[in-house]
């Protein structure tokens, strides 16, 4: 059994790049403060830039253009580390709430699928896009 959290960052929300000058959001100090296990269960923990905090990101961070990434991120992460009897917690803020709302609903929606079958993930986003 282990823990899987999802922290999602708002909009051109990201780690500080300067210590001195940038300040940590609180998507990321909650991301930084989970311990790796507590009372022996495991804690996976993932860390999702917010939107439009890398690449084309004044376009991004306006028009939401490419959460499609942000979720199918966090969705990746989880595959990748998911088992049966694992908990997952999702967490975001801004347009990180948005993502991990999303998420929810690809995982109600399509489920969770095996690891070994993770290249059906492109699938399950094509399902859960075609009803969102």
């Amino acid at each position: 059994m282990a823990n899987i959290v999802i922290c999602a960052d708002g909009t051109w929300n990201r780690p500080e790049e300067d210590i001195d000058k940038d300040f940590p959001t609180n998507v990321l100090k909650l991301s930084r403060a989970i311990k790796p296990s507590v009372n022996g269960v495991k804690q996976h923990v993932f860390y999702d830039w917010g939107l439009g905090s890398y690449h084309s990101s004044f376009s991004a961070g306006a028009t939401g253009r490419g959460i499609h990434k942000n979720i199918l991120d966090g969705y990746r992460y989880i595959v990748q580390n998911y088992d049966t009897s694992d908990k997952i917690y999702l967490f975001g803020f801004s347009r990180g709430a948005y993502t991990v709302r999303a998420l929810c609903g690809l995982i109600n929606n399509c489920g969770i699928v095996k690891r070994s079958d993770a290249k059906l993930i492109a699938t399950a986003w094509k399902i859960f896009n075609s009803t969102f």
